[in-house]
């Protein structure tokens, strides 16, 4: 039946009902259909001096009522009970400025849904749920916002990947889309695939969070945190071995930390251990220590299979012509009177200094120049003393 035809049809039977009322009412010959008025500009036009109210009751006994209402200065709403009051809320308003409320008479935005307390499991009655029944593959149900423009051109976008009858891989996708500029298309920045792996610029993430950055000249990844002055040592990231009690990477440090610990990097066996490496603001790494004072400050032995220190003042000018070089007896006079051979430190000043390893070779290599020098100067004064022996002996 043709929809014209039901409206005058529950019009007769509401123009019947009272010749009081019927002087209000009006059938007019082009099917416009009036009720509160006799001059009905539509094809059902209900005017009441307070509120109007269309009531759809269904006959069986715990058949629902719906009301569609006009009160509330201006509000429309749908309830579903007959005699809705202020107090109660609405299934559906519209207010007069055009925001829509779902669950609530009040919208604090151009569409809210409110929800009265929780409805239980995901799946089940939630606040907001989105189908797409198509089967084919990859079909995706989206979300997107449109520039201010007639053009209907997209700004940005979200969806989600539905899954098919075949189970296609990937079901259960989010991706996110924006562009760079008005003219540009979408482009996906951020997926969230059924595993749970989440791609910034990957389309197909390999890891719980894969960046593989690009050719801007942004950094891939920034972290920091922002809250100043500190009222503790919040890390700006942890990172954990497989366990949360295998292993900790902190990323913290603030130069006005309150326990004084301004270091950049700490890695530790365990979240409640010493950390076992560091690496401060001014660059120094610690292992084994967590003030490093040097560029690298080791606590513990060292083992490499090379090491290539790079030094100046390397020990040549002992072989120069001028070189002052000290007699063996200026040598044990020193020997006697400090305990080190001229210009080695003590075992003290080692202990308490330590000891650089380019300066520590070129002394003793200074050391081995200086005995060479005395050696030659030795073997030249006994080869002398030969000849002179040679001559005594001939000349008996």
């Amino acid at each position: 039946m043709h929809t014209s035809h039901i409206i005058r049809a529950i019009a007769c039977l509401l123009l019947s009902t009272s010749a009081a009322l019927a002087q209000s009412n009006a059938l007019q010959t082009t099917g416009n259909v009036g009720i509160g008025t006799t001059s009905p500009q539509y094809q059902l036009h209900i005017r009441n001096s307070d509120a109007v109210n269309l009531v759809l009751d269904e006959s069986t006994t715990n058949g629902l009522k719906y009301n569609i209402s006009s009160r509330w200065g201006g509000f429309f709403t749908i309830w579903n009970e007959t005699n809705p009051q202020l107090n109660a809320v609405p299934r559906i308003a519209i207010n007069p400025n055009g925001t829509v409320g779902i669950g609530t008479l009040f919208p604090y935005g151009a569409f809210h849904v409110s929800v009265a307390s929780p409805y239980g499991a995901i799946g089940n009655n939630n606040t907001i749920a989105l189908r797409n029944t198509d089967t084919t593959p990859y079909n995706a149900t989206s979300i997107i916002n449109y520039d201010s423009s007639t053009s209907w051109v997209p700004n940005a976008a979200i969806d989600f990947l539905n899954v098919n009858h075949s189970g296609a891989a990937g079901a259960g996708t989010i991706r996110f889309y924006t562009k760079r500029t008005d003219l540009a298309p979408l482009s996906e920045r951020l997926r969230i695939d059924s595993w749970g792996r989440v791609g910034i610029g990957s389309t197909s993430p390999a890891a719980m969070l894969d960046i593989p950055g690009n050719s801007d000249a942004a950094p891939t990844l920034k972290l920091g945190n922002t809250s100043f002055p500190p009222s503790a040592d919040i890390p700006t990231a942890i990172i954990y071995g497989r366990a949360t009690t295998a292993g900790v990477l902190q990323v913290v440090g603030t130069a006005d930390s309150p326990s004084g610990n301004s270091n950049l990097i700490n890695v530790l066996p365990d979240p409640v251990a010493a950390s076992v490496m560091v690496l401060d603001r001014s660059g120094r790494l610690g292992l084994g220590t967590s003030s490093p004072t040097e560029r690298l400050s080791v606590k513990g032995r060292v083992r490499a299979q090379e090491v290539i220190v790079e030094t100046t003042g390397w020990a040549d000018h002992v072989l120069a012509k001028d070189y002052p070089l000290a007699s063996l007896s200026e040598v044990e006079a020193h020997i006697v009177k400090n305990g080190t051979l001229p210009g080695i430190p003590s075992s003290k000043e080692v202990a308490d200094q330590g000891v650089s390893i380019g300066e520590m070779q070129a002394k003793l290599l200074e050391k081995v120049e200086e005995i060479t020098l005395h050696l030659i100067a030795l073997q030249k004064e006994n080869a002398q003393l030969k000849a002179k022996v040679e001559q005594l002996e001939a000349a008996r």
